[in-house]
């Protein structure tokens, strides 16, 4: 299973400023360019409450190859890029690129149902997605090479 649409260069760039707001991913200019956590500076930041699926499955994937995120903290992620509809018919759509979502709330609904219905595994789960966002919240994630 292939999850990399990430260049090359990408994990140089993560770890030489890891933490210290290095980019994660050249195609994750979708995870913020209309949000308003962006810059005039070229630098665009990641915004967990704006961000498409596509954006937030390419910022997930440059934290792992740049090795800031184990696949274990990533489940949560992931599961949060597939569009499910809500009546169950038809199938799930994945990685769109058009409509933005606000992934905090949909884990903390996510979060709710899980308590509501005992499911703790998946409790845990959205609590480590949200706590990976929060952290990661405003942090660079794209660096305009060309500015």
């Amino acid at each position: 299973m292939q999850i990399s649409r990430t260049a090359a260069y990408v994990p140089a760039l993560s770890q030489a400023g890891a933490r210290s707001g290095a980019a994660t991913s050249p195609s994750a200019t979708t995870a913020a360019s209309d949000s308003p956590a962006s810059s005039d500076t070229g630098i665009q930041r990641a915004d967990f409450t704006h961000m498409t699926r596509q954006g937030l499955f390419d910022w997930m994937n440059g934290q792992i190859k740049s090795g800031q995120m184990s696949l274990d903290d990533s489940s949560g992620l992931l599961g949060m890029t597939l569009k499910m509809p809500a009546d169950g018919a038809g199938r799930p759509s994945a990685l769109d690129d058009s409509e933005r979502v606000d992934f905090m709330a949909l884990a903390q609904d996510g979060m709710a149902w899980a308590r509501q219905h005992g499911e703790q595994s998946q409790l845990q789960v959205l609590h480590k997605a949200i706590a990976v966002m929060q952290q990661h919240q405003g942090e660079p994630v794209h660096l305009d090479l060309r500015a």
